[in-house]
């Protein structure tokens, strides 16, 4: 007993010697009003905190949960849990003016020849502002359509990530997801909700319509992805694999004599992508191509289930210019074509879409001036966002922005021509 006892005193003092944590987090306050007709949309605090230390001598760990209240709770007035996330994940707690969620958790450790993250985590593949193209490892959050900042509005999942170093300049990433969340849509009665013909099935004849149980896939059907990282000659190339899960559901509908049935399901997809980049003097050339084997797509009418699909080559090409002092001009044209095109589908056979993002630094990097827009050539839609932002002190942000939207309002951001709105938020960490 003398013995036992000696060797768990030695671990324990082995094991509190080896754990080390450091506390961090933020509070963040942020009130938003839409124009027309004056109302408050939001008026939300959230708290982040942030637990990182070490494990042992080789894992280091993070741990970040998240608090939200929202005095108004227009944006998520529906409260239960999506049927969208998996069993392992989602919000811990939630009720009519709040949510606690534990937004990442992970471990890193190196052994194998290999560099592991192991837990809820982001991965980002891909390069696009706006709008997605390779960025859909994570799903999203849409309670604020695409307003919020990518941070914040991807869903973490449990994952096994590992990054195997092949050469001095080359690498291997590989990812195993058997965590099978996908998007969380904005609620029916939300700000957000969506209603655009081309994303949002539409009610055809007069009958009942009765939805059926969101059907989601088996929970081991896994996700998996790899890819490979090159710089060479000044090109930082990656090629991208994913076999996954479209994070929206796709809605099939039918019809009888006395009712129209629809009923959703997630559908898989192998996705092939290519990025490139480079910086030529004051101009950073960037492109990134993706081709999708199944996309599938609403249509006008209720053949073939009210879906077609079809095999998608979306890219962008973006330039960044810096040669103005304290100043980022950034533009970007987004292509996507559907290879096998029908002329039943909502959604044109190509589409194209342009962003201009102009930021400007001033008062030695303490103001901010940014101006982004998004133009949809399809429907000529779009939204403007001007944003200008002031550290205080070190750990003290005021902001203040606005979403502005316009356009054919059925187009995909058209839909919200009534929702513009003006944000003020203040940042403070600690």
């Amino acid at each position: 007993m003398k013995v036992r006892g000696t060797v768990l005193a030695l671990l324990c003092c082995v094991s509190v010697a080896a754990f080390s944590v450091e506390w961090s987090g933020t509070v963040q306050g942020e009130y938003a009003a839409t124009s027309s007709p004056y109302q408050t949309q939001k008026l939300q605090t959230l708290l982040t905190l942030e637990a990182r230390g070490t494990v042992l001598e080789d894992a280091r760990y993070t741990f970040i949960p998240k608090v939200y209240v929202d005095a108004q709770d227009e944006l998520d007035p529906d409260h239960s849990r999506p049927d969208s996330y998996s069993h392992i994940n989602g919000t811990l707690y939630t009720d009519q003016h709040s949510r606690v969620e534990l937004s990442e958790a992970y471990v890193d450790v190196d052994m194998l020849g290999a560099y592991w993250r192991i837990g809820k985590q982001q991965v980002v593949w891909g390069q696009a502002d706006g709008i997605k193209v390779l960025d859909v490892v994570n799903p999203q959050k849409f309670s604020e359509f695409i307003l919020d900042v990518p941070e914040d509005s991807r869903i973490p999942l449990w994952m096994f990530n590992a990054e195997i170093p092949l050469s001095m300049d080359m690498s291997l990433q590989a990812i195993v997801i058997p965590d099978l969340s996908f998007h969380e849509t904005a609620d029916r009665d939300g700000s957000y909700a969506i209603t655009s013909p081309e994303l949002a099935p539409q009610i055809i004849g007069n009958q009942p319509v009765v939805v059926a149980p969101l059907e989601r896939p088996p929970s081991e059907r896994w996700e998996y992805g790899l890819r490979w990282s090159l710089f060479v000659a000044g090109w930082d190339v990656r090629a991208n694999y994913l076999n996954h899960y479209h994070d929206r559901e796709v809605y099939y509908r039918s019809a009888d004599t006395e009712r129209l049935l629809m009923a959703a399901r997630y559908e898989r997809n192998d996705l092939f992508g290519i990025t490139a980049s480079n910086a030529f003097g004051d101009v950073t050339l960037r492109t990134e191509v993706g081709y999708s084997s199944d996309t599938f797509h609403l249509t006008q009418n209720l053949a073939n289930n009210g879906i077609r699909q079809s095999e998608e080559l979306s890219s962008v090409i973006g330039l960044d210019y810096q040669g103005f002092s304290n100043t980022l001009l950034s533009y970007q044209w987004f292509q996507s074509r559907l290879l096998s095109y029908h002329p039943a589908m909502v959604r044109r056979k190509q589409t194209h879409r342009h962003s201009l993002l102009v930021r400007r630094d001033f008062l030695n990097d303490t103001l901010k001036a940014e101006l982004f827009v998004l133009h949809n050539h399809d429907y000529d839609d779009g939204m403007v966002q001007p944003r200008v932002a002031y550290q205080l002190e070190d750990n003290i942000e005021l902001w203040l922005a606005m979403d502005l939207f316009y356009g054919d309002q059925a187009g995909p951001f058209g839909q919200f021509d009534t929702q513009d709105r003006a944000v003020v938020g203040v940042r403070y960490g600690f």
